[in-house]
């Protein structure tokens, strides 16, 4: 589930908050007024006045590589069915091809690689999880009873690509999956794309696009690089890890993350960083840089404000170690009121990510966005799931 710009905006903000929304059209209208404002004491935000307030905000085989394509021969397409073949054939095979993975950080899917069965899908799909839940495509249309998951290892992970290789023993897996050969073609521009996946919930989705772009050595979010391939292809959280095929119905890339901004331009992990992957022995895992030590700046301090929070205890935070506020925490005295986080997500002075605690139970329910950081709210974040990390963003519509 992969919501690149947000992750950028406040990921290095993750480990520390807690802050919760609560949505209502009221409190939209009331609280978008700070983004934009300056991040400075007494300029948009409130004057300290140095009373001191405890600070909360603490916030975890061999063989298989080199037989891969022998493995997979013969199981999808008859050579009859390539020529001409049409988009219901690329769903009809595809989705058979086409696992739902769920983890205890989500929901995903994932595609067959093998007979075996081998199945391919995104690294932040399984998390650190040894272990997920895989379900397969029945011939009908009906979904799956969570009763007829079955446990799948996880052999191997590469956090830089953001690529997972799961097992299910041959034993274990229903007698109509069709593993999808992986392409060996260059992907060309303006070649059409099929997309088959979850996005929503919405079982064995089907979308097609085209390739927009192939972009090699592409890195996002900071810690992943990959040849990936930038496709207008429709694709949303529960995509991620799912298949993406050429017309031939071979796996070309797998379905990874999408620019927020932009509904069509979404992104999948190409074939060549796929096959070095499988190629690759073990798990390679991504070198995080190691974070400044966050501090408050100064002492904690009440403002008597006149808006809808009312008067609050206040915290300056630095992040970074440079000695500016890169967060402000308002804890209003009214505890039946939300606790609410200031964020200057692009250190521009101006406040970008505004986030709610509403019930004050560290959890988000709720942010306010600028994501082209020109001073007005445009997005709003939904976290269901109670992550730092939206589980979806959508339009600020007044």
């Amino acid at each position: 589930m992969i919501i690149i710009l947000v992750k950028k905006m406040i990921s290095q903000f993750s480990k520390y908050l807690f802050i919760t929304l609560f949505f209502s059209i009221s409190v939209f209208a009331d609280q978008t007024s700070p983004i934009g404002m300056s991040m400075k004491s007494g300029d948009g935000l409130p004057s300290k006045a140095n009373l001191g307030l405890t600070n909360d905000t603490n916030l975890d085989s061999a063989s298989f590589y080199r037989n891969l394509n022998s493995s997979t021969q013969g199981n999808f397409f008859e050579p009859k069915v390539l020529r001409g073949a049409s988009s219901i054939n690329v769903y009809k095979k595809g989705s058979l091809g086409t696992v739902l993975v769920v983890s205890k950080d989500g929901i995903g899917s994932g595609a067959i690689l093998t007979n075996k069965a081998h199945i391919i899908t995104n690294q932040h799909v399984v998390g650190k999880n040894k272990e997920v839940l895989v379900f397969f495509k029945k011939n009908t249309n009906e979904k799956p009873k969570f009763e007829e998951g079955i446990l799948a290892n996880v052999l191997k992970v590469d956090e830089v690509s953001d690529l997972a290789l799961l097992y299910v023993p041959t034993e274990q897996t229903p007698s109509n999956m069709r593993p999808i050969p992986i392409s060996d073609q260059i992907v060309d521009v303006g070649a059409d794309a099929h997309a088959i996946g979850h996005p929503s919930n919405q079982l064995w989705t089907y979308t097609k696009g085209y390739i927009s772009q192939v972009r090699n050595n592409f890195v996002w979010n900071e810690i992943h690089s990959a040849n990936v391939l930038q496709i207008q292809t429709p694709i949303n959280p529960g995509n991620s890890g799912g298949p993406l095929l050429n017309s031939n119905g071979e796996l070309i890339g797998i379905n990874s993350f999408k620019d927020i901004q932009n509904d069509s331009m979404n992104y999948a992990v190409g074939n060549s960083t796929i096959r070095e992957f499988l190629s690759r022995k073990g798990s390679r895992f991504a070198e995080l840089k190691k974070e400044c030590e966050w501090k408050q700046i100064g002492d904690s301090y009440r403002t008597e404000d006149t808006d809808s929070l009312g008067p609050s205890f206040n915290s300056d935070i630095d992040f970074n170690c440079d000695g500016t506020t890169d967060m402000t925490l308002r804890v209003p005295l009214d505890k039946s009121k939300a606790v609410v986080s200031y964020i200057d997500s692009n250190k521009d002075g101006r406040i970008d990510v505004i986030l709610y605690d509403q019930n004050r139970d560290k959890k988000i329910n709720f942010s306010i966005l600028d994501t082209d950081f020109d001073g007005e709210a445009d997005h709003k974040g939904i976290h269901t799931s109670g992550s730092m990390i939206p589980d979806r963003v959508e339009p600020l519509t007044s």
